[in-house]
């Protein structure tokens, strides 16, 4: 394979993607190469405009100041102008403060697109792996009917690897509705029921009960447009830290997820019996790398210990639930529960359901 035409072609994709990355990199007015057009950011152009109107606003004041006239109307001019340049001031402040959060939140973007092209590279690595182990299985099923002791080994060996598959099965298609950019309404409780599906044997494993979601009579809870994979995040976020929280307890423990309608909204309830959140930490679990479970250093970092994290997950779901102007707060448990993480987010009106279709 290694010719003259394989080498050209290549070239050719190389040259085709690093033209398409400068492309990209120029519509983000972001700069990876000398000869490549750079423009200014929003927040150089929005810094410029304010000094602008700062500067005009200080002209003005003099030119206004050599004028006759009365002085009681000169000292309210003044005081206004005053006014103005304060307003401008706490408008830098502000403006400040929002880049450097913007700044802060590129770069929680730029980890969180590695980290998942890593999973998606993964996933797809681990369907060879499992194709190849049920391979074997079958063999040895085949070979060991004689031994009943080995052969219910390897049975149970089989289930593992099938509930193995369908848990990275689950994943690897969250990873590929990401290429897809269209929302559309979700059904939530088909979302929760293929979630449940996909992670209950894993739950099992480490001493959990998570109970079957239960659905809420023939109503249908299509929430408003959104993209197939943000769902998918915020329950496997909520698992993942009631599993931390479970662990932690030490005892065996219990995941619930409830959701229903009220109106124009639709509501999620993910509870566990975990330790709990302290009253102090209740909003401090929605900022970014917020957590009580990272270690200091990367000397401290204990691999085989699953319950390190990195102060993302929360801070991501409350981002998406925000972007769709919804709610997520720690709510009050029912009996029996520790915790209680509430999500709501509006209902899909009668013009979106028709639009799709549903």
């Amino acid at each position: 394979m290694e010719n003259e035409a394989l080498i050209q072609l290549k070239n050719f994709v190389y040259r085709t993607l690093l033209t398409g990355v400068i492309k990209t990199a120029e519509v983000r007015n972001v700069k990876i190469v000398s000869g490549q057009r750079e423009e200014k950011g929003i927040y150089e152009k929005i810094n410029v405009r304010i000094k602008d109107i700062a500067f005009t606003l200080e002209a003005l004041d003099r030119e206004l100041e050599k004028e006759e006239g009365n002085v009681q109307v000169k000292q309210r001019r003044k005081k206004k102008f005053q006014k103005l340049q304060a307003d401008i001031k706490e408008v830098v402040k502000l403006q400040k403060e929002e880049q450097g959060k913007v700044l802060k939140e590129k770069s929680m973007l730029r980890v969180l697109s590695s980290v998942g092209i890593t999973i998606g590279q993964f996933i797809h690595e681990v369907r060879d792996y499992i194709i190849n182990m049920e391979s074997d299985i079958n063999f040895l099923i085949e070979k060991l009917h004689a031994d009943n002791i080995s052969l219910q080994r390897v049975l149970i060996l089989e289930k593992n690897v099938a509930s193995f598959q369908t848990y990275t099965s689950y994943f690897d298609s969250v990873i590929s509705q990401n290429v897809i950019r269209e929302l559309k309404p979700i059904e939530l409780q088909n979302t929760i029921e293929s979630f449940w599906n996909a992670i209950h044997n894993d739950a099992e494993k480490s001493d959990i009960t998570f109970l079957e979601p239960q659905r809420n009579g023939r109503h249908y809870l299509y929430t408003l447009p959104m993209h197939p994979s943000e769902w998918s995040s915020i329950l496997f976020n909520f698992y993942t830290n009631s599993k931390k929280a479970i662990k932690r307890t030490k005892k065996p423990g219990q995941i619930n997820i409830e959701c229903w309608f009220y109106e124009n909204n639709i509501y999620l309830e993910f509870s566990d019996t975990g330790d709990g959140i302290s009253e102090e930490n209740e909003k401090k679990i929605f900022d970014e790398f917020f957590t009580t479970t990272t270690p200091n250093s990367l000397d401290n970092i204990n691999t085989s210990n699953e319950i390190t994290g990195t102060g993302l997950g929360l801070k991501i779901v409350k981002d998406i639930v925000s972007s769709y102007r919804g709610n997520i707060q720690v709510v009050s448990p029912k009996e029996g529960f520790n915790t209680c993480l509430r999500v709501e987010i509006a209902k899909a009106n009668d013009k979106e359901l028709d639009d799709y279709g549903l």
